[in-house]
């Protein structure tokens, strides 16, 4: 049996699979910092995966089902999955979990969900946004489907990113929010970039004909950033308490705002002057 271990915003997992070619697709998928040698994996201790027998392993014709979230259960701390193309447990207490799936892309889709499960749990949230490094700093943007996140990317010369599409944030030991390289994407890949907590801020991107910023309150964006968190449970209090709290938390260290803006660029300019007026903008990074 080959083990990889694979690490989702510092959480380690070890997948266990008796096939090599899904082990050296996994290192070759999940790379720089993301999969590490057998070795490596044979010591590590974290959340174990085992990837059945009896799987399909080669990729069939089934993008109709890309998109489309897996059905997710919870009882007695096992999180149960189902989906036209893969099914698969988790046991939050016990650290072990089990995936069937028809295609490498599903068992993507699989580690994507137990990673946004599992973050939560340890202090963290998976937020549907784009992310990227300028300047020493992060800046999330972020909002529903056709917003403009890769429009943003796209206008943004030689773009240092950490997400396209999953933005991965977890406190540390002091509460403190870091983002995480997000292996997990939908259009832009690039090279693995370690951990950092200088956000300079939260941007709603709204499409429009000027270029502006506005400040939005806390509490109002408190509930305009809880749809943009993934999460595919519903109706469990024990994480919706969780879930909440670590919006409140997120949005208490960092400031939110929405932005309008253009599709010629021009937006880095304002976003910059306006945290320079506002005094939110650490000259020393």
């Amino acid at each position: 049996m080959k083990k990889i271990l694979l690490e989702f915003a510092g959480m380690p997992f070890i997948i266990n699979t008796y096939d090599d070619e899904i082990a050296g697709w996994l290192a070759e998928h999940f790379s720089d910092k993301q999969a590490e040698n057998v070795s490596v994996a044979e010591k590590a201790s974290g959340i174990e995966i085992q990837i059945e027998a009896d799987s399909v392993l080669t990729a069939v014709n089934h993008h109709q089902y890309l998109v489309q979230p897996p059905d997710v259960s919870f009882n007695d701390g096992v999180l149960i999955f189902k989906h036209p193309c893969y099914k698969g447990t988790l046991s939050l207490a016990g650290g072990k979990g089990k995936v069937w799936f028809a295609g490498r892309e599903f068992l993507v889709s699989y580690l994507r969900t137990v990673a946004t499960v599992s973050i939560v749990n340890c202090g963290g949230l998976a937020l549907h946004s784009s992310c990227i490094l300028r300047n020493g700093r992060t800046y999330i943007f972020t909002g529903y489907s056709g917003a403009g996140k890769s429009t943003i990317i796209k206008l943004t010369e030689n773009p240092l990113i950490y997400s396209d599409e999953v933005t991965l944030l977890k406190k540390n030991q002091n509460g403190i929010f870091s983002i995480h390289h997000s292996p997990f994407r939908s259009e832009f890949y690039s090279k693995y970039l370690p951990p950092t907590s200088y956000i300079a801020g939260i941007f709603f991107i709204r499409q429009d004909s000027r270029v502006f910023l506005e400040d939005i309150p806390v509490k109002k964006a408190l509930f305009e950033i809880l749809p943009m968190v993934f999460f595919p449970i519903n109706k469990t209090q024990q994480f919706e308490n969780k879930i909440f709290n670590h919006c409140a938390d997120l949005l208490n260290q960092v400031p939110v705002f929405n932005l309008h803006f253009r599709k010629d660029g021009t937006f880095w300019d304002c976003i910059e002057k306006n945290l320079r007026k506002e005094g939110k903008w650490n000259e020393t990074i």
